[in-house]
């Protein structure tokens, strides 16, 4: 509707707004969330929302153009991040029939922050295992853990991607939704799962290691279930 006044390709406008909803800081330098927001650290929340909504205005372009700078920012952190992690063998381990990568033990300090929010960990997860799936010979679910919003209550932020959809959709599913919820559950770990995405959880950092434990066997149990469905179908 404005013509030829402002050019900018849809797909920059969604990477831009999308930075914006992830909530990031302010031009006058308070954060993007404020007392309105969701109470997850300041990320995200209804400030952030309407600020995005904002920002889709002709009259507010410097939003849009914040939103589109942050945008370019974390996809530079993560194909730094993906990179070093694709290049060092050793980050990458297999906990069962499981990948697991941990942002907070190898991970750049520089970039971590640009993966607070669980969109950025999800694109990290998404990037590396579509580059995992050209080099392995098996695929596997894969599990990224990242810094919380809230950290400084001791969390971190848990995403999961499956084996075989591009992107988890409705028509691949993800198994994570239930299995990230039963596996914190049984160690009793403290967590918090009220992510859009279910397939997103935050899990006490010192849980961690059980956390995965218990993930794997669940896994276990899945992939059993499944040979066994398969095998009565045949």
């Amino acid at each position: 509707s404005h013509g030829f006044k402002l050019k900018v390709c849809a797909a920059d406008v969604v990477h831009g707004v999308t930075a914006l909803l992830e909530g990031l800081p302010s031009a006058t330098g308070e954060d993007g969330d404020g007392e309105e927001g969701s109470g997850e650290g300041g990320i995200g929340g209804a400030s952030a929302f309407w600020r995005a909504v904002k920002a889709l205005s002709m009259n507010h372009w410097d939003e849009m153009n914040a939103g589109l700078q942050h945008a370019m920012r974390t996809q530079r952190a993560l194909m730094r991040q993906g990179g070093l992690a694709l290049a060092n063998k050793a980050v990458i381990r297999t906990v069962g029939g499981l990948r697991y990568f941990s942002l907070l033990d190898h991970g750049s300090p520089a970039d971590v922050c640009f993966f607070k929010h669980p969109l950025a960990l999800l694109r990290l997860a998404l990037f590396l295992q579509d580059a995992l799936r050209t080099v392995k010979r098996i695929e596997r679910p894969l599990v990224v853990v990242g810094p919380s919003p809230d950290s400084d209550k001791g969390l971190a932020l848990v995403v999961g991607v499956t084996g075989k959809p591009q992107s988890d959709d409705t028509g691949g599913g993800n198994h994570f939704a239930h299995s990230f919820r039963r596996a914190a559950e049984q160690i009793r770990a403290r967590f918090r799962h009220d992510s859009f995405e279910a397939s997103v959880l935050q899990v006490s950092e010192r849980d961690l290691g059980e956390f995965m434990e218990a993930l794997s066997d669940i896994d276990a149990e899945r992939v059993a279930r499944e040979r066994m469905q398969a095998a009565q179908d045949a």
